[in-house]
């Protein structure tokens, strides 16, 4: 991977002290069972704020002061990039790559055409992108952020991009484990709000990021099915677009848009 992306090479690399605490459960997931499952709500509400403070933390800081070869990873664009437009391109890239030798998945490559249809303004600037944004890449102590992890998808984009995935997450484990949003978390109004106090500016195209979040997640899990059937054979007879859990709700969310 270091030598299909050479910008990498020339970054300095840190290694992070050891830090204890506890990460939330995706087996099963956390909206049924688990350690945040058993919290009450409002131990769940100061785990959401948390993470949003340690996100805007994260977004406020200055990718040309403290990280400029984020700009050239794989996931990077340059500062004055509209961003939008940029991840529609990434995506659909890693969409026919991930098909192989495949046909693409119709309904994902014609929501990839929808977006990038109805790109959002720009907005004022862009920051670190975490790329994995959601509570299962997340250590708490206390109900409180202690270590961010899973840096694999790192760039460059706008906040918009990371609150959104957080909250798209979210929402899908709680339609596969049918069952409500956890009492606690925000609103995805709440969050927002919050989130614009904490970075000090207005989130612009919510709606758009909160789609494109939800097809790449399409993309990442039509890879990984494909994965599975390649390495075990299992659902060879099953259109795989029929059960992909993001689709769903990305048609909603396109609808929307």
């Amino acid at each position: 991977w270091l030598e299909e992306d050479p910008a990498v090479l020339g970054a300095p690399f840190y290694v992070m002290d050891k830090v204890d605490g506890d990460v939330p459960d995706e087996s099963p997931p956390y909206p049924v069972g688990g350690w945040v499952h058993e919290a009450t709500a409002d131990e769940r509400r100061t785990m959401w704020l948390s993470l949003l403070d340690a996100m805007a933390k994260l977004a406020r800081l200055d990718v040309h002061e403290h990280f400029p070869y984020l700009t050239g990873t794989r996931w990077g664009m340059p500062l004055d990039a509209d961003p939008a437009p940029e991840r529609v391109r990434q995506w659909r890239k890693f969409t026919m790559w991930a098909s192989a030798d495949t046909v693409p998945p119709p309904t994902l490559m014609a929501a990839w055409d929808l977006l990038a249809a109805a790109t959002p303004p720009r907005p004022e600037r862009l920051s670190i992108n975490w790329g994995d944004a959601k509570l299962g890449n997340v250590m708490y102590r206390d109900f409180r952020v202690v270590a961010l992890f899973d840096w694999e998808l790192c760039g460059v984009g706008p906040a918009e991009e990371d609150l959104m995935n957080q909250l798209a997450l979210d929402q899908v484990f709680a339609i596969l484990c049918q069952v409500p949003r956890s009492e606690g978390f925000l609103s995805r109004d709440a969050t927002v709000r919050m989130y614009e106090e904490l970075i000090g500016r207005e989130l612009v195209g919510t709606d758009w990021w909160h789609a494109f979040a939800l097809a790449k997640m399409a993309a990442e899990i039509h890879r990984m099915q494909l994965q599975t059937r390649a390495l075990t054979g299992q659902g060879a007879d099953v259109d795989i677009e029929s059960v992909n859990v993001a689709l769903p709700p990305l048609l909603d969310a396109l609808a929307a848009l």
